[in-house]
């Protein structure tokens, strides 16, 4: 899991730089989505260690930045 979280922090970070370097604005869904797994990631990690509150609060921006996906979507 450890390994899925890094490969995805830098998913993500190497996405976000490319679209704010190069204004590619198309590519602000698909970060989003790397983002929204990751933290659903760090939910599962942080609830296998014990810890439900960082769970809780890791499961519940997940799941708005899936909301915050599909009205870009919708609304696109």
């Amino acid at each position: 899991m450890n390994i899925a979280r890094i490969v995805l922090a830098v998913i993500v970070v190497l996405m976000a730089g490319y679209s704010l370097i190069m204004r590619e604005l198309w590519l602000a869904p698909y970060t989003l989505l790397a983002v929204g797994v990751l933290q659903l990631i760090t939910g599962i990690v942080e609830m296998r260690l014990g810890r439900k509150g960082y769970s809780a609060l890791s499961f519940a921006s997940a799941g708005f930045v899936f909301v915050v996906i599909i009205v870009i979507l919708v609304l696109a």
